[in-house]
C-alpha cells in the first residue's frame, strides 16, 4: 500500500496586496487561495503539457522549469488538489517523464519510465510535487510519496509566475530592471515586477500578487531544545548525496558519452540517494539551529538533525515538532503518477481525520499557528 507523508503549511499570504516600501506590511486588497486556482484551472483547460510553463522561456533561460499536471476541485469542501511537475535534465535515474503533447486536466496521470521511452517521442523528465490546497481552514499541504518530491517554494513560484503572467486578474504593469551580471555564465540578471491596479479616486494603488506559507512548527522547540542545551553531548545531521554506479570505462568513453551518448553508450545510471549521517560533538548556536531547522528537508524521511544527551542513547529528531501525518492510498498504488482527481477523492475520505490530527497537534504540542483566511 502506498503511504504518504502530508506536511502541513500555514497561508500567511495568498492575494493582492497593497504595494507598499515596508513589504512586510500587509494590506490585503483582493483575491484569495480559491478565486487564484480557479484562475489557474481556466488557464489549463485544452493546453498540452509542454504549454504549462507558466512564463517565458526565452526570457529565463537559466530557470528549472516548472509545468502543471492539472487542478482538480472538491465543489463540496472547497479543496484542492494541484499537481506541479518539477523538471530535471536528462532520463537518469528512477525518473518518470511526461510526453510531450499530453494534455493536462484533473484525471492526468500517464507518464514514460526512464528507459522505456517510445522512439520519436519527446518526453520531458522530472518528479511531480502533489500539493493539497484547504482554503477553509488557511492552509496547504505537501503530500509526498516514494515516487514524488516536495518542493514547497516551487509550488509558490509556478502560482505566482501563472498570476502575473497568464491570469485574468485585470490590467497589470509589467517592469524589467537590470541589476547585474552573473559571475557564473556572464548572463544579465533581471528583476521582474508586476503591479495591478486597484481602486478608484483617492482608494487607487497599486497591488502586487503574494504567496508566502510556513511550516506549521511547535512554538516549543527551540525552548525545548535551549532547556537541554547543557546536556546536549552531539547534534546528528542526516542528509542525502547523489549517488551514481561506478564508471570502470576508459576516459575516451566516459567524455564520450556526454556528448554522444548514441555512439559511446549511456553514462551509469544515478542510483537512489545515498544516505549519510554525520555526528558532531557538542550544541550549535541559537542562529545555527535555525539555519539548521529551516534547511533540514522538511518533506525528506531521512534528512533531519537531531541531539543525543548525556545518559541517553536516543535521539531528539527535529522532524517529531512538525505538524506531520499519512494517508494510505492503497486503490492507486498501481499507478505510477496520482491523477490529481484520484488524489483528491482520497484526500476527501480520511480529510475529517487528518483536519483532526492537525489540530490535536496544534492543541497538544502548542504548534506556532496564526490561522489567515482565504
Amino acid at each position: 500500500m502506498d503511504k504518504g507523508i502530508v506536511t502541513f503549511f500555514d497561508v500567511k499570504a495568498f492575494g493582492f496586496y497593497r504595494l507598499k516600501q515596508n513589504s512586510k506590511e500587509l494590506d490585503h486588497k483582493f483575491g484569495c487561495a480559491t478565486t487564484v486556482l480557479q484562475d489557474l484551472m481556466e488557464w489549463l483547460k485544452g493546453k498540452s503539457f509542454e504549454d504549462t510553463l507558466p512564463w517565458d522561456e526565452a526570457e529565463n533561460p537559466g530557470k528549472i522549469k516548472i509545468f502543471c499536471r492539472g487542478v482538480a476541485k472538491n465543489e463540496d469542501t472547497g479543496d484542492f488538489i494541484v499537481t506541479i511537475y518539477r523538471a530535471v535534465g536528462d532520463n537518469t535515474g528512477s525518473i518518470h517523464g511526461v510526453k510531450v503533447g499530453s494534455k493536462v486536466g484533473p484525471d492526468a496521470n500517464g507518464t514514460v519510465k526512464a528507459g522505456a521511452e517510445e522512439d520519436g517521442e519527446t518526453v520531458i523528465w522530472g518528479q511531480p510535487c502533489y500539493y493539497w490546497i484547504i482554503p477553509t481552514e488557511g492552509k496547504i499541504a505537501s503530500i509526498n510519496f516514494p515516487h514524488s518530491s516536495a518542493d514547497t517554494d516551487k509550488f509558490c513560484t509556478y502560482i505566482k509566475e501563472h498570476v502575473n503572467n497568464n491570469s485574468d486578474f485585470g490590467e497589470r504593469n509589467r517592469t524589467v530592471q537590470e541589476i547585474g551580471v552573473s559571475k557564473k555564465n556572464n548572463r544579465t540578471i533581471t528583476v521582474h515586477k508586476t503591479t495591478f491596479p486597484y481602486g478608484e479616486g483617492k482608494d487607487k494603488c497599486n497591488c502586487i500578487f503574494k504567496i508566502d506559507v510556513k511550516e506549521l512548527s511547535y512554538t516549543t522547540l527551540f525552548e525545548q531544545i535551549e532547556n537541554i542545551s547543557d546536556t546536549i553531548t552531539h547534534t546528528v545531521i542526516r542528509d542525502t548525496t547523489n549517488n551514481y554506479e561506478k564508471d570502470s570505462r576508459g576516459p575516451l568513453l566516459k567524455i564520450g558519452s556526454e556528448y554522444l551518448p548514441s555512439f559511446f553508450g549511456d553514462a551509469p545510471k544515478k542510483k537512489a540517494p545515498k544516505k549519510i549521517e554525520l555526528i558532531i560533538d557538542g550544541v550549535p548556536s541559537k542562529e545555527e539551529l535555525k539555519v539548521l531547522f529551516d534547511n533540514r528537508g522538511a518533506d525528506s524521511e531521512w534528512r533531519d538533525v537531531g541531539f543525543k544527551t548525556e545518559g541517553s542513547s536516543s535521539v531528539t529528531w527535529m522532524k517529531k515538532h512538525i505538524a506531520r501525518a499519512q494517508i494510505d492510498v492503497g486503490r492507486l498504488s498501481t499507478k505510477d503518477h496520482y491523477s490529481p482527481a484520484d488524489l483528491l477523492k482520497e484526500v476527501t475520505k480520511v480529510r475529517n481525520e487528518l483536519l483532526a490530527c492537525l489540530r490535536r497537534q496544534i492543541q497538544s504540542e502548542n504548534i506556532d499557528d496564526s490561522k489567515t483566511g482565504s
